[in-house]
């Protein structure tokens, strides 16, 4: 209530904000501490998705200045064209194998034709998204739907090995970069311990469903120990892009203050200091999967 005020609006922007995961943010993060390829990184992986897509498709039907039905529909338009774009030219690859070959060469190239090529159709997804009022998180989603498409099997290591290197040293820092600008300082230091408050109730709302879920022992579950179950529900709580996206629209539609605002994206910027960290310290001897 300290943050919602009553307001439905408001509690679902909240409710989208608190149960968000920051995929992205966490790759090279589970790279770094050796967990690709273990239960604890596949399970990341998956929850990770569902943790990052799902809000904004939440954001896009739920927060929208358009009706819920229309958004949907626009929704499904989106992704039918995303699909059709990247059906189209796996179906000519199969019937002329030289385009194969072609992306193929063009991935270990020196000019990078083929880089250069999926950044022009990222910025131009994402500029499609935006135009239809939609997260630009989904234009990303589509074109990594597209590339797999296209790509031979065969190029996809060196690829995704270029795509890291530029998603990890350019877009990742320049996007704290200008989250933290979005910080209000003066705010931090007025309300510190209603900002560290908002710590537990992030790890509560989306790390302990997932960690009750693990100790439950569903079917499919790869983890062992509480450990390992502890480890992702830390990782599945830490959350940044979302929170900023979400507070962004909150804001603009005026069902969010700027300091509230402002504050939650502080928080969500301090579970991606700690949550890892704690996650790394309290995480069993790493095991990969065979």
């Amino acid at each position: 209530m300290a943050l919602t005020g009553g307001e439905t609006g408001t509690a679902t922007v909240l409710a989208i904000a608190l149960t968000s995961t920051a995929l992205g943010t966490l790759l090279p993060i589970i790279r770094q501490q050796g967990l690709s390829g273990t239960p604890v990184g596949n399970s990341v992986m998956i929850h990770g998705a569902v943790g990052e897509l799902a809000p904004v498709m939440a954001m896009a039907l739920l927060l929208s200045a358009r009706t819920t039905w229309a958004t949907a529909v626009i929704l499904v338009i989106f992704f039918a064209v995303a699909l059709v774009i990247a059906l189209l030219p796996r179906t000519v690859r199969r019937v002329v194998p030289r385009v194969g070959w072609a992306i193929r060469d063009g991935v270990g190239s020196t000019n990078q034709t083929v880089v250069r090529t999926i950044v022009v159709m990222l910025a131009v997804l994402m500029a499609v998204a935006s135009i239809f009022e939609l997260d630009v998180v989904l234009g990303a989603f589509a074109a990594g739907i597209i590339v797999r498409q296209i790509v031979p099997d065969s190029a996809l290591p060196d690829l995704t090995e270029k795509l890291e290197v530029l998603g990890y040293g350019l877009f990742i820092p320049a996007f704290f970069v200008t989250s933290g600008m979005g910080i209000d300082t003066g705010v931090i230091g007025d309300r510190p311990w209603f900002l560290l408050g908002l710590i537990p109730v992030i790890l509560i709302a989306r790390g302990l469903p997932v960690l009750l879920r693990e100790l439950g022992g569903h079917t499919g579950s790869s983890l062992q120990g509480w450990r390992e179950k502890l480890q992702l529900s830390l990782y599945t709580a830490t959350g940044l892009p979302i929170i900023v996206a979400v507070t962004e629209v909150a804001t603009t539609s005026g069902l969010l203050a700027e300091e509230e605002a402002s504050l939650l994206v502080a928080a969500g910027a301090l579970t991606v200091a700690i949550f890892p960290t704690v996650a790394d310290a309290v995480g069993p001897t790493k095991r990969a999967v065979h």
